[in-house]
């Protein structure tokens, strides 16, 4: 009877084992398909397919590891494919628990002003410039949604204060064409532009 005990017990432990032993392979390979699902978003990004980007991203959520890499990117391909309510939902989860990023804040400002709701996103761009004067990037990102919005004057109005600010801003002739363009001005091209001046100064 007591052989037979053991003999028993030795059989379930041999079995918890085994159970084990398919429960981590099975792990594994969920942890190896989600890291493909990925991949395989990220692949879809590359060439702008964000709706098929989303869908694997929203796959590759399954493993915890991945979850808030991919979370974000998903917030991401919606923001890229114009799916604003979507996309600033996502971004305003990740805003609930790192308020201060800085970055997601001005996701938040340009999907508002994407979605048509300019009141707030201009709102939210001069709150964050007052507290971050120093960042060029925002500056710029204000412009740029400014005229994504058809908003060209206030843009410019915009671009004499950071051109102030920013003097040396390696961006300052693009955005200034941009504007131009905006405005329906004619915009010379650069090149020929110092060729003329040279040409007058001889």
């Amino acid at each position: 009877m007591r052989i037979l005990f053991i003999l028993t017990l030795l059989s379930i432990t041999l079995s918890c084992a085994t159970l084990d032993k398919i429960s981590g392979k099975r792990a594994q390979e969920k942890k190896n398909i989600c890291t493909e699902y990925y991949n395989i978003a990220e692949g879809y990004m590359g060439i702008k397919d964000y709706a098929k980007a989303a869908t694997y991203y929203e796959k590759a959520m399954a493993d915890k590891d991945l979850y808030l890499q991919a979370y974000y990117e998903l917030g991401r391909s919606y923001a890229l494919s114009k799916n604003w309510e979507k996309a600033l939902a996502i971004f305003n989860d990740f805003l609930e628990k790192d308020a201060d990023n800085l970055d997601l804040q001005m996701s938040v400002a340009y999907i508002y002003a994407m979605r048509g709701d300019f009141s707030q996103a201009l709102e939210q761009y001069k709150s964050l410039i007052e507290k971050n004067p120093d960042s060029a990037d925002l500056q710029k990102n204000f412009i740029a949604v400014l005229l994504s919005c058809s908003r060209a004057e206030m843009a410019e109005e915009f671009f004499e204060q950071f051109k102030a600010k920013f003097p040396d801003d390696k961006d300052i002739s693009d955005i200034k064409k941009k504007i131009a363009v905006a405005l329906g001005e004619k915009v010379e091209d650069e090149a020929k532009e110092k060729s003329d001046d040279k040409k007058e100064s001889q």
